[in-house]
Parts: structure tokens; C-alpha cells; sequence
């Protein structure tokens, strides 16, 4: 049985005065929707990520984790996880596993420091840097201009995940 990845886009913003997560993945209209079938949702999450690379989950949170190498333990769901993540997880709760949350800085800062190299010249090896080359894409088109290492709003941005087996 495989594991999967569930992660999702959360960014901090001012609203009412006040910094607050609020949920940053793109949506569609469900075609299936009926408003009858209470596991249908009007609209659905556009995902971040998609597939099975076991090599990023043991970065990421350990999870089949072959190479040993971790940007850290996993950290639970943030305390201020937004609403539309929270409803997400509760979907999953009983079979989640190993959530966390990480800043684009976080991962920015784990790139620079700790290499990960394979026996390969095909730049999408990484799974963690083209994980990190969809996150600064996504950033970037939250006008808040071409993200750089240690951007303050850096630690505004982030991704929460979690597995299930």
C-alpha cells in the first residue's frame, strides 16, 4: 500500500487590522456537485502537488524516509491553520499522518545548506527543489513581488501536509 501526500497553500494577511492565515489554493466549480452528497464540495482544491515521490516525503517529514535526510521532525498542524485546511484535515483525520507545515524560507534555508544530489544530470531529481520551484511561483503571483532568500514575507507563505497510507 502506498502512502500519499495531501498539502495545501496557506498565506498571512492583513485582515481587520490583523495578520491572519488564510487559505492560498487555487479552486474550481465541481462539475459533480448536487448539494445533496455531503462528500461533494462545491468547489474543489486545484492541487499543489500531485504524486508519489518517496524521496520528498523523507525529506519533508520522514515518512519512507530512504536517504536520511529531514528538514525536521514533523510539527502537527499549526495552531492557526485556517479554516478551510482544518476542514480538509478532518476529512483525513483518522488515516492522517506525520502533518506539518513549512515556510518557503524553511525550505529555502534547508536548499542552501544541506545538499541532495543524485546520480543524474536531470534537474527535476530534486523533488524537493521542484517542490520549492512551485512554491516561489505560487509566491510570486501573490504580488508580493520575485521571491528571494530570507524574504521577509517568506515566512508568510507556507504549505500544510499531511500523509495517509
Amino acid at each position: 500500500m502506498g502512502a500519499d501526500i495531501h498539502m495545501y497553500l496557506e498565506k498571512k494577511v492583513m485582515v481587520d487590522e490583523k495578520e491572519t492565515w488564510v487559505n492560498a489554493d487555487l479552486y474550481k466549480k465541481n462539475e459533480w456537485y448536487d448539494g445533496i452528497n455531503k462528500f461533494e464540495h462545491q468547489f474543489i482544491v486545484q492541487p499543489f502537488y500531485w504524486g508519489r515521490n518517496y524521496i520528498l516525503f523523507g525529506i519533508l517529514a520522514g515518512v519512507r524516509n530512504m536517504q536520511n535526510i529531514m528538514i525536521c521532525e514533523p510539527k502537527g498542524l499549526p495552531d492557526d491553520v485556517t479554516p478551510e485546511v482544518k476542514d480538509f484535515f478532518k476529512e483525513w483525520e483518522e488515516d492522517a499522518h506525520s502533518y506539518s507545515y513549512l515556510t518557503i524560507n524553511e525550505i529555502s534555508d534547508f536548499l542552501r545548506t544541506v545538499p541532495i544530489t543524485r546520480e543524474s544530470n536531470d534537474p527535476n531529481d530534486n523533488p524537493l527543489k521542484v517542490l520549492f520551484e512551485r512554491l516561489v511561483s505560487r509566491y510570486n503571483e501573490e504580488d508580493w513581488g520575485s521571491f528571494e532568500h530570507g524574504d521577509e514575507n517568506g515566512d508568510k507563505f507556507r504549505t500544510v501536509f499531511w500523509f495517509d497510507n
